[in-house]
């Protein structure tokens, strides 16, 4: 009971944290953006600026998974085509190897969530090494089952206890 009550509290923190982040982080993007466009091709200072966007699309990256986990308990559970889901996410790592096999067969769920999911999981084994990763969506007594593998080095014994917890990577 304790721990559903703080995990219903850090995703309300999430989620308002994310939500008052959002308008001055988007001021900091526009201003970033005019100031760049301003500056000469040579001028040296206009690596500073292409790292200061650099690490604002870093942060709204972040804000945008806080914003997720936050409204996790709000879910938009309606039936998913999971291939389609993992397709559009396979289809977005260009430049890496994802084997990809299905059977075909709708779930109940929420399709940015499943999707992120996958993608969080694809990024992390190519993170930690991985140089292929295998996508299965198979069905088992009636569940859809998604596997997914790779050639990587596995999950270090020290985060065996915490690598299913929120931004653990």
């Amino acid at each position: 009971m304790a721990s559903h009550n703080h995990d219903e509290r850090t995703r309300r923190l999430c989620a308002v944290l994310g939500h008052e982040l959002r308008n001055p982080l988007a001021s900091a993007v526009t201003n970033v953006s005019i100031a760049s466009a301003m500056m000469d091709g040579g001028d040296p200072r206009a690596e500073y600026l292409r790292q200061a966007q650099s690490d604002l699309e870093r942060i709204s990256s972040l804000l945008t998974a806080y914003l997720e986990f936050g409204r996790m308990g709000r879910t938009s559970r309606r039936r998913v085509d999971l291939v389609d889901v993992v397709r559009a996410v396979v289809s977005r790592k260009t430049g890496t190897t994802v084997r990809f096999e299905v059977n075909r067969s709708p779930i109940v769920g929420d399709a940015d969530l499943l999707g992120r999911a996958v993608e969080n999981m694809i990024e992390n084994a190519f993170d930690a090494g991985a140089s292929e990763v295998s996508v299965r969506l198979t069905e088992s007594d009636g569940a859809a089952v998604l596997d997914i593998s790779d050639d990587g080095p596995g999950v270090p014994n020290e985060l065996h206890a915490t690598v299913f917890e929120p931004f653990v990577s």
